[in-house]
């Protein structure tokens, strides 16, 4: 089982989605899975398909149905959500799994 889901929901603008896709995968943390639930629009150009999960919701599914999807697959004790455009560099995710994952919180916000 990984230790973190990272769940991107993503509508329409792929552009941001592979930027996004692009710093997660450069900095990747140790047992990570990395989930895209989109509205249908996304055909994984890169082939990802190895690396990422791919979920294919209805056309017409908002960020939250997204989201709801993303959570439903994941499969680990951390789950980090990633909106499409935003960016990540090396060692993102140390501090907020440290406190997730060995203490009693519940939520961190990382800006």
């Amino acid at each position: 089982m990984p230790r973190l889901s990272i769940i991107v929901p993503h509508r329409h603008h792929d552009a941001r989605l592979e930027a996004t896709l692009l710093s997660v995968l450069e900095n990747r943390p140790d047992d990570s899975e990395i989930i895209v639930v989109h509205d249908g629009s996304y055909s994984d150009p890169y082939s990802l398909d190895d690396e990422v999960i791919f979920i294919a919701e209805q056309p017409a599914s908002n960020t939250l149905q997204l989201l709801n999807a993303g959570l439903m697959a994941s499969c680990s004790p951390a789950i980090c959500v990633l909106l499409d455009g935003h960016t990540v560099s090396a060692g993102w995710s140390e501090s907020p799994l440290d406190r997730l994952l060995g203490e009693e919180t519940a939520a961190v916000a990382v800006s």
